[in-house]
């Protein structure tokens, strides 16, 4: 899909998305845009999430593994606290710490 710097474009998406799948097994979905802000649906409620900036931190050495990382960090987190946005953050910063190494 195409980067959406529009955010109510992007929610109208994902809800699009949603209403297309099954409530029973769906809790949130949760989205990633490149350099783009990525954002979460739980429910009704649309959040827009960015990870930091990494330029505060040093060079992007690689991007290599930071969905990876993103996926992993967020999922462990969420079964912890069960909170997907709070998780979800935590993932987007832990997959821009990865670029960093």
């Amino acid at each position: 899909a195409d980067s959406v710097d529009d955010p109510a474009r992007t929610a109208h998406a994902a809800r699009a998305l949603a209403a297309k799948l099954s409530s029973d097994a769906l809790a949130a979905i949760l989205w990633t845009d490149g350099p783009h802000p990525g954002g979460a649906l739980v429910g009704d409620a649309v959040y827009a999430l960015a990870g930091p900036s990494l330029s505060e931190f040093g060079p992007v050495l690689s991007p290599i593994g930071a969905g990876d990382t993103v996926a992993g960090t967020t999922f462990a987190k969420w079964l912890e606290n069960d909170d997907p946005v709070g998780a979800f953050a935590y993932g987007l910063a832990c997959g821009a710490a990865s670029c960093l190494t």
